[in-house]
């Protein structure tokens, strides 16, 4: 069923202010408040993750919280956000990280240039709480075992956030949850935020973070765009992979918690970019071999590239 756009009620109070600085972080141009670092000390839960504005998807002004409403109005009626007036300090305190839909799918048969082609990535959500087991989660299943599934990628993570963005890139409204393939759809939880290792608790569920997702050509047929996977992973908006630490029931509108913040803090942007794009960066590459909730074969794969590195640096004529 198309999604369609639905007014915010209520109005925000917030003025704007002087002057917005630019900083760079994670390769990219963000706007920071003036007084945003005296801000931070007012969160209450320093675990969640810090949102300021940031990201794309939302853009600068207005606030986070009337952002987030319009947002969440304009792709699900269904979902009220009440736009309020906000403090500034809950203006840049966390975004509560919730998980807004379940999205499950077995395995189909589709025809990709000609060709029958198995897939599980048409997901749809699901009601009701729904079992995660080592694996995966109870109704869901992966045709492509080789490069989906297992106890590294046993659960797929999409942020809510870029539906906004990719609605705008391809001037599309027909989004619904689930569409990138997504198990869990949820929000306050972007790349950049969340890092390799996170430990995270929804429901009786506890989770580790594990990877970015890499599309394929599945995606690509999905979203009926032979060029989106390029788009996507260039984007940074990719999402993240998570491996089940113990079992138990989530639902949708079940709050995260991060349990543990990976020392590292190596995000899942980051590792996305020395993965396939700053694939010389020895720095991080060293940084991502020593964490033990990577993926083994990202490990193995950084391992060798770092050995190939170093011997060729190590070569006469190159020190």
């Amino acid at each position: 069923m198309p999604l369609r756009s639905a007014p915010v009620s209520g109005a925000s109070t917030w003025k704007r202010p002087r002057r917005w600085n630019f900083q760079t972080a994670f390769g990219r141009r963000r706007l920071l408040r003036p007084g945003t670092a005296a801000l931070r000390g007012q969160c209450q839960n320093a675990s969640e993750p810090f949102h300021e504005i940031r990201d794309t998807a939302l853009g600068a002004p207005p606030l986070l919280q009337r952002a987030r409403a319009k947002v969440v109005a304009s792709f699900f009626p269904q979902i009220r956000l009440q736009a309020r007036a906000t403090s500034r300090a809950e203006e840049f305190c966390a975004i509560e990280m919730k998980l807004l839909s379940i999205n499950v799918s077995k395995p189909r048969t589709v025809t990709i240039s000609g060709n029958p082609v198995a897939t599980g990535i048409f997901k749809e959500p699901t009601a009701g709480p729904v079992i995660v087991r080592e694996l995966g989660l109870d109704g869901d299943g992966q045709a492509d075992l080789e490069n989906h599934g297992g106890i590294h990628k046993a659960v797929y993570v999409y942020p809510f956030e870029h539906y906004a963005y990719w609605s705008r890139e391809l001037g599309r409204e027909d989004f619904v949850f689930g569409q990138f393939g997504e198990n869990l759809t949820v929000e306050g939880m972007l790349e950049d935020q969340i890092y390799i290792g996170d430990m995270l608790r929804i429901g009786d569920v506890l989770f580790e973070v594990t990877q970015p997702r890499v599309p394929c050509f599945k995606l690509a047929h999905k979203m009926g765009m032979l060029t989106f996977p390029k788009l996507f992973a260039r984007s940074g908006r990719t999402g993240f992979y998570l491996r089940v630490l113990a079992e138990g029931a989530i639902s949708a509108g079940d709050p995260i918690q991060r349990v543990k913040t990976h020392p590292s803090a190596l995000s899942v942007r980051t590792m996305m970019d020395v993965m396939h794009f700053d694939r010389e960066n020895i720095s991080v590459m060293e940084q991502a071999v020593a964490i033990a909730a990577l993926t083994p074969s990202w490990r193995d794969d950084l391992r060798e590239r770092l050995s190939r590195l170093r011997q060729t640096t190590d070569q006469p004529g190159n020190s």
